[in-house]
């Protein structure tokens, strides 16, 4: 994340600290393609999902082709942490894939969306013996929809929450319907409405509309 930010910046010693943030990124490749640290006996390790997300957009964003083949193998590792069980985490991400457990939330399909999307381009690079990789979009949007509050939610409405059983900013109840929803808050509908961008969905669709209105009608001086 900081190197990103570097990188779309004007440090004086940009590229000593870029070189040194790609040295560190690089030293984390893992044969699996990952890009983490394991944390051995820990359940969730290294949060490699995660990780691996936001350091290949970040190798990416600095623009060397010798990060490819890393980039493309961390698109592998990505794409095979989506979780496609039968329940309500269906089509999104985790913080990992190797405990195999049922967990997903939207910060991590947030950016995983946008990791995937970032990259694409490099498929055209991988070679042709090799199958281009991808996530399945369709239940990827069908996921995020999951987060967010529909219109019987009252004031909550177009805002997203974290994920469908933990929503992080507790309960809120519609005084006209009296539905009890989980409570839409800020960084969790920047993430969602960013991430159906990603997947392509048109900023004049409802579902970007209804967020982006939620987030303007609480935004404050």
């Amino acid at each position: 994340l900081s190197l990103q930010a570097v990188l779309q910046g004007e440090h004086p010693k940009k590229k000593e600290v870029v070189d040194k943030a790609v040295k560190f990124i690089l030293s984390c490749v893992r044969a699996d393609g990952g890009i983490y640290v394991e944390v051995p006996g820990r359940k969730g390790g290294g949060l490699s999902n995660y990780n691996t997300a936001i350091c290949m957009t970040a190798l990416h964003d600095v623009g060397d082709p010798a990060f490819n083949k890393v980039i493309q193998d961390a698109r592998k590792f990505v794409a095979g942490s989506q979780y496609l069980g039968d329940d309500e985490y269906k089509g999104g991400f985790g913080y990992d894939k190797d405990t195999q457990r049922a967990y997903t939330d939207l910060l991590n399909t947030y950016f995983s969306a946008e990791a995937m999307k970032a990259t694409a381009d490099v498929e055209d690079t991988r070679p042709t013996a090799e199958k281009k990789v991808d996530i399945n979009w369709d239940e990827t949007v069908k996921y995020i929809e999951k987060m967010q509050n529909k219109p019987a939610a009252g004031e909550d409405a177009g805002g997203f929450y974290y994920n469908p059983a933990d929503p992080k900013a507790g309960t809120s109840t519609n005084k006209a319907s009296n539905v009890v929803v989980f409570r839409s808050y800020g960084s969790m509908t920047y993430a969602g409405m960013l991430a159906l961008m990603h997947a392509n969905i048109s900023r004049d669709d409802v579902r970007v509309r209804s967020a982006f209105e939620w987030a303007a009608s609480r935004w404050s001086r």
